[in-house]
This record gives structure tokens, sequence and C-alpha cells, in this order.
């Protein structure tokens, strides 16, 4: 039996090579039979002629079939993804006809697969194939691809298919030759793993078939190529007529599905940052209370929670709107008390919920929780093979378990009207980002009501409902900021209503917070915190001026302006003091001072303070403004040994400095305050008036 050798560009082969292959025992049969007879009279050399005539024929028959399938593409890419992007190159006078591909890749590292069409052919142990590649990245291997007919996929609904991967490309910008064999042991780890990725024991492998080659290799960030030649493929023996209709059936089904359209707007994660529509982003995002799209549209939000995944008009809405949709998955069927046995797979999640960006699977899961979370996770991810859209999950420890299988964590806890401060809330957020392995994109929930525990007690003693004053939203974003989350949840119950004038000041507090984040969005989107600096504040220094009994401060302290050189939030529970959170992003340097305290959880108290002062290292040519939603102030240059000493007069709370030595960047960053100013002095004048109002 011959193995049929194809060229680059067919796609069942070249029939000059196996057809030849197929007559020459043909021939030699015939001679072998003249040579019995001693070259027999004509008349007999004739009648053997018309006995082969019909044969011939045949073969003729089959070679114009073989030509004209040659005409279809031989290799067929993959799908481009939010983050990656494949292209055939054309190679000018490309007489061997070799396949070469560009890949881009936005930088989230993804698995690729490309596949080729080829002749049907019953499974045996002595299949194997062979690709001539040639690759700018190592780690590529060869796969034939298997139709399981006995099988149905419970993620599709279909005869289930799989891969059985061969060699690994080891070296790269190097021709080699990659095989793949069915051997027994390959296909029988094979079947192992599929069992266990479906979580079913019950795959029949019966009157499986090879239906094609794949190429698979990992798209990393940046720019790659391939190129694929020559291959090898067989001893092909032929299935039934039902078999072939089927092979062809999967490939026409990979090819109608591969280029469906994604009606949502993309939400991805690369090295440094999350990506929201292919721009780098801080969420901000709220669960959904049926509220009118100009409300969440007039809060500042970016992202929204759409709790039942059966309301897909609501999320659809929500799409057209411009707004990122997270959407919670339906359960799959696990054995009870069992969640590594599968009853009841997930359907296909592209149809359930089209216009999804992301899978929101759980508020405050706790450690308990975490087995059955990770097990749904795996399910979604199977069943939303075609988008593997992120997923995010909220959870009260364990985060650096669930990063494993979760894109982006939540982390914090509700600290309003408890004995917890915001500093120690700062400090909680930031160890758990450094204990759950450096999470790269923490995000939290900003508590903009009181805990459901709270109102229980409240109404079963009949009192007034508490309140989440504006500046607690306000404080606990900073918190946030400063413990360097990348995305912000406000959390709620029920829907803000806009006749209610407590509602009004919550909706204006996320609003005034919302352009905060979105001022400094450029910078915290993917700047990196490089830890806190401690503040000196004017009650401080006064308390601390060289005096009778008085200690007088070292060099370097005074070179500082500080007793403390630095702060650290890892290290202990609550902040020492006052200090400012540095972030280093391109070509600038973002520092966000604030000041803790340890009621303002409970009561909000004045923080104000006639000034601040902090040395950052800074370039000599580096310069420093004040930057709010209301205006841009150059702060005059003071060159110190330490570096470039800051002073801030009149500080309440929180500000944002930003130090650089790019002019053409405080120029862009003023006519983004220019597009705000007057919203937020309008918002914020409000805001007062309502609060005047409410605690005459």
């Amino acid at each position: 039996m011959e193995s049929i050798t194809i060229d680059h560009e067919s796609t069942y082969g070249s029939t000059a090579d196996w057809s030849s292959a197929i007559l020459r025992p043909w021939q030699m049969a015939s001679t072998r039979e003249q040579d019995c007879r001693h070259r027999g009279s004509s008349a007999s050399f004739s009648r053997q002629l018309r006995t082969w005539i019909p044969f011939l024929c045949l073969l003729l028959l089959s070679t114009v079939a073989s030509k004209a399938e040659d005409e279809t593409p031989s290799w067929l890419p993959p799908p481009d993804t939010n983050a990656t992007r494949i292209t055939r190159i054309e190679i000018p006078n490309n007489g061997s006809n070799t396949h070469r591909y560009r890949i881009r890749n936005a930088g989230l590292q993804e698995s690729v697969i490309f596949r080729s069409r080829r002749a049907a052919s019953r499974l045996h142990n002595d299949f194997a194939a062979s690709i001539a590649v040639v690759a700018s990245t190592a780690g590529v291997r060869p796969g034939l691809i298997i139709l399981l007919p006995q099988s149905i996929d419970p993620r599709t609904g279909k005869p289930l298919e799989t891969i059985i991967r061969g060699d690994t490309l080891r070296d790269v910008d190097v021709a080699k030759t990659l095989v793949v064999k069915a051997t027994k042991q390959a296909i029988d780890a094979q079947l192992r793993s599929l069992r266990a990725e479906l979580h079913q024991v019950d795959i029949n492998p019966q009157g499986a078939i090879v239906i094609g080659l794949a190429v698979l290799l990992d798209a990393i960030p940046g720019e790659n190529f391939i190129e694929i030649g020559a291959v090898e493929y067989g001893p092909v023996l032929s299935p039934d007529e039902d078999m072939i209709a089927l092979a062809a059936n999967a490939f026409r089904s990979t090819t109608t599905t591969t280029h469906a359209p994604r009606n949502y707007l993309p939400l991805d994660i690369s090295l440094d940052s999350i990506q929201l529509n292919h721009e780098p982003a801080i969420l901000r995002m709220a669960p959904d209370h049926g509220e009118s799209l100009e409300v969440l549209h007039q809060l500042g939000l970016n992202t929204v929670w759409v709790p039942d995944v059966r309301q897909a008009e609501r999320a659809r809405d929500l799409y057209d709107a411009g707004f990122a949709v997270l959407a919670t998955p339906p359960h799959p069927e696990f054995e009870p008390g069992d969640f590594s046995k599968l009853l009841q797979a997930l359907p296909p999640l592209d149809q359930l919920c089209p216009n999804a960006s992301g899978w929101y699977l759980g508020t405050r899961v706790s450690r308990e929780d975490l087995t059955h979370l990770l097990a749904w996770s795996r399910e979604v991810r199977s069943g939303d093979r075609k988008f593997q859209r992120p997923q995010l999950a909220d959870l009260t420890e364990a985060e650096g378990a669930a990063a494993r299988e979760i894109d982006l964590i939540g982390i914090g806890r509700h600290v309003v009207g408890r004995s917890e401060s915001f500093g120690e809330f700062r400090n909680l957020l930031f160890r758990r980002r450094r204990s759950g392995g450096q999470l790269a994109f923490p995000w939290t929930w900003i508590q903009i009501e009181p805990s459901s525990t709270q109102q229980t007690w409240r109404s079963a003693m009949k009192l007034e409902q508490a309140y989440v004053e504006p500046e607690q939203i306000q404080h606990q974003v900073y918190a946030a900021i400063s413990a360097g989350c990348k995305g912000i949840g406000f959390w709620k119950t029920a829907p803000l209503q806009p006749d209610n004038l407590r509602d009004q000041e919550t909706a204006i507090a996320i609003e005034l917070a919302c352009l905060e984040i979105e001022l400094l969005e450029p910078f915290l989107a993917r700047g990196r915190l490089d830890g806190h600096l401690s503040l000196q504040l004017a009650s401080e220094k006064a308390a601390s001026e060289p005096g009778l009994g008085r200690k007088r401060p070292s060099g370097i302290q005074s070179a500082l302006g500080s007793r403390n050189i630095s702060t650290s939030a890892g290290t202990v529970d609550a902040p020492s003091g006052s200090d400012a959170a540095v972030f280093t992003a391109d070509r600038a340097m973002l520092i966000l001072p604030m000041i803790w305290d340890e009621s303002s959880q409970i009561v909000p108290g004045p923080m104000y303070e006639r000034s601040i002062e902090l040395t950052v290292a800074a370039t000599e040519t580096a310069s420093a403004y004040q930057i709010s939603t209301t205006g841009i102030r150059y702060i005059p240059s003071d060159v110190r040994a330490g570096g470039l000493h800051v002073k801030i007069s009149d500080f309440d709370r929180c500000a944002a400095i930003l130090v650089s030595s790019d002019q053409e960047l405080f120029r862009r960053l003023e006519a983004r305050v220019h597009g705000m100013a007057e919203r937020a002095a309008t918002q914020s004048t409000k805001l007062a008036n309502l609060k005047y109002v409410r605690v005459l």
C-alpha cells in the first residue's frame, strides 16, 4: 500500500505521483502475463488491451476529479480574533506553491489552528503524515484531524472532532519536516485527554476517520511568520460514501462558522492593560437594574453587568448604546457533590448571548465554593470556544488559585459603617493583590448603599436606613486606585431613581468619580504602581519644627521633606500616615497623594490641609502640574538633593500630580480637562446644594 504524496497546492494530491504508483503494479502484472505466454498472438494482446481499457478510463476520471479538487484552498487559516490577525502573503513566482502567513498579535497570547481538508481515510495505526514548515517561532506542531461519528460533541451538537498532535518544532527560521503518526499510544492518549476535557467516559471511537491535517501554534505578542510546504499523507483507506459526506460536512461547517460576526464590544487582556474596544481602559461598571441608557451614560460607566443571561434584548440595547456587557452564563449540570463529573454540558454560548463582552461568574465567592467556580469556568470556556471571552469573578479569598482560570479577579470588601478604615481597606487590597501572585488586573466593588446586614437590622428595629455619603463613595474609589486596581464596580441592588434626592447625590458622586478616572485613564490603564511615598502635612510640619527640647531631623530627612522616606502598604494593616501612590506611565509619573483617617468610613470628617509636601525622583527638565477635572495648574519647580520637591496648597482629601518632560503631553491633557470642566463644575455645585438641603 502506497502513501499519497500531496503537492503544496493540492487538496487530495498530485495525480502524477499517485496515479503512476497505482498504474505500475498493473503494468508489471501485464508484463508477467505476457512473459508467461511467451508473447502470444496479437489477437490475445488485443483482448488484454480491451480488458484494461475500462480500468484506464476509471483512472482517468479519478485523475480529473482530483484536479478539480486541487483548485480549492489547501489551508484554512483560523478566524481573526480581537488580539490576533492572520493574513496570507503572496509569494511571487511560487512554483512550489508554499503557503506563507503573517500572524500579528496585539499582546494576548492565544492558540491558533490552520486546517486543511484531505482525502477521508479510516483511522488505522499505520496512518502518518508529514508537513514541511518554516516558522519564526518555536512550538509549531502538526496534527491529524479525527472525526468520531459515533460520539456527539455536547458543545456543538455535531459529531465530535479531535486532533492527534505530532512533533514539536524546536528550531526557528529553519525548514523542518514535522511528522505525526496515528499510533495506538497516540490515539489512546488523545481519547483520554478528550474524555477528561468533556468529562465524559462514554466516548465511542468506533468508525473514526481522518478528515484532514492541522498545524497548531501559539500566536505570541508581536509579528510572526509561518510557511507551510510539502505534505505527505497516508496510507488512505477510503471509508464508505456516508463517512466521506460526513467529513465534507465537517469542513463545510467550519468554513461557514469561521467568519461569524462579533456583535459585542471587544474586552481583552494585553500584557500591560485591560483593552476595551482595542483601547487601554479602566473598567467602570455597575449591575443593571433597568435604568435608562441616558442615565447609565451620564454616570460615566463603560461596562454594565446583566445578571440574567436570558435578557438578550436588554444586552443588545446596551451593546448598541456603546457599553461592554457582562453576562452571567448558565450553570452546567454536574454530578451531585462531584464537580469533576459533568452530566450536561453548556450549549454554544455564542448563540445564547451574542452581545456579551465577558462572563461574570459570581460575587463574594468563598474558598469553599472555589471548586465549583473553577469547574464552571472550564465549562464556560468550552462552551465559548468561538470567541473565548474573558471571565470575571469576585472572591473573598483564594484569589491566587482562582486566577489560574479566571481572567479578572475582584477583591475587597464592604467597609462603610464598620470599624475598618478606608486606609485599612486600601492596604487590604494591596496585600491581596500581592498575595494572589501579583494579580495583574484586580478590580473591586465600591459600596454605594448600606450592606444587606445593615439594612436588615435597621429595618427590624424600625430605624431610618443609613446612607452612604458621596465623600465615602469617592474615598473608596481613591483607595482602590491607590492599591493598583484596574477596574471599579459600583455595587447596588436596586435602580437609581432620578426623582429620589438621595439617589441623585449617589449618581453625581459616581459621575464625578468616573470623570476623574477618565481624566487619568491614559496613565492608570497602562501605568505601573511603583509604591507609596509618605506625605508631610502642614500641621505635622509645624509640630516637628526644631525648637527647645526638639531633635533636629537628619540631612536626608530634611532633603525629602518628611520623617519617613517611604511607606509600604503591603506590610502593615493600616497606613502609618497620609501617603501618595506613585504610578510610572509612558513618559510620565503620576502621583496621587491622599489623606487617611480612622473614622470617615462611619462619618466623613474634614480632610483639609493648608499644604502638603513630598519629594519625587525626576529629571532636571521635568515639570510638575496639579490636574483635576476642572483645571490644570503648574507647580513651580523646586529641585533639591532628593529630586523634585512638590508642594500643594489648600489640599482636600486627594489630588493628582503629573511629572513629565513632555510638554506636548500637558497640552493634550489640558484639552481633555477643558472638555469635561464645565460638566464637572456643574455637578460638583449641584451635589453641594443637594447635601446642604439634606443636612439642614
